[in-house]
């Protein structure tokens, strides 16, 4: 079945899912992606596979920092996953770096780390408890006195 995401996550090229949550943009529906629904599905599971938080791995006996918006897996994974060949996953990950949604660092001996461009003005969280919104330069939009404005501006 070549529906994409059915297998359970903690399978072979699945993933343990984390909970929590992304934040999703209507404005979503304009872009080009939206209309090629597997590539879609695969940018979404990018997004959720991405750190919301900077992490410590092992890669190859050495300790590496994954940042806030970024992801360490290979292309092999990411085809298992998504039930697609290398080339096509290959394919669709040079598109998203051609559009600047990602930047790869890729590396025979240690994988590929996906990094999600603009990942903070789209998925910025704070520490206060609250769901505040961002502007285009992705600060919180706030009145003079401190409380949030009514109307949310969408990042490009």
């Amino acid at each position: 079945m070549r529906a994409g995401l059915s297998r359970p996550m903690n399978q072979p090229g699945g993933e343990r899912m984390a909970g929590g949550y992304i934040k999703l943009y209507r404005k979503i529906r304009e872009h080009w992606i939206w209309q090629n629904s597997e590539y879609l599905k695969w940018w979404l599971d990018l997004l959720l596979l991405a750190n919301h938080k900077p992490e410590k791995i092992l890669i190859n006996g050495r300790l590496v920092t994954i940042e806030a918006g970024e992801h360490h897996t290979s292309i092999l994974i990411l085809a298992k996953r998504w039930y697609a060949d290398r080339k096509t996953v290959t394919k669709f990950l040079e598109t998203l770096e051609k559009d600047e949604m990602i930047l790869l660092k890729k590396s025979r001996q240690s994988g590929t780390t996906v990094k999600v461009l603009n990942y903070k003005v789209y998925q910025a969280f704070y520490d206060d408890g609250e769901d505040n919104e961002t502007d285009f330069g992705g600060t919180t939009a706030r009145t003079s006195k401190g409380h949030k404005k009514g109307h949310k501006q969408e990042p490009k």
